[in-house]
């Protein structure tokens, strides 16, 4: 397998856990306001989070290293990987679910 490939299925497989810890948080968030405060779900989640941000940023590094590697050989594909890996860094950084939940708590607010 070619590394500019590489780099966007490892890139992608970034994306789904951050996929799949977004919907794990907004279900551990609807539970939450169900049936109150709990503070070992909090204290869970906030663990979870550091581990799901050191893995997603792990998987990031991997994929542009792959990407650069590929784009030093000449390989068009790697241009690619790498905007997938500069992209992936920057979800895993950046929490850009809780800008999408103040988006939607501020159209419940207004209706």
């Amino acid at each position: 397998m070619k590394k500019g490939v590489l780099s966007i299925v490892v890139a992608i497989i970034g994306f789904y856990c951050i996929y799949r810890f977004n919907v794990q948080l907004y279900h551990e968030n609807l539970t939450i306001t169900q049936q109150g405060t709990n503070s070992e779900i909090i204290s869970d989640l906030s663990v979870f989070k550091k581990t799901y941000k050191i893995i997603v940023f792990s998987l990031g590094l991997l994929s542009l290293y792959f990407a650069i590697i590929s784009f030093l050989k000449k390989h068009k594909i790697g241009l690619i990987g790498i905007i997938l890996a500069l992209t992936l860094l920057l979800s895993c950084v950046f929490p850009f679910l809780e800008y999408a939940v103040e988006a939607y708590l501020s159209d419940i607010n207004f209706q």
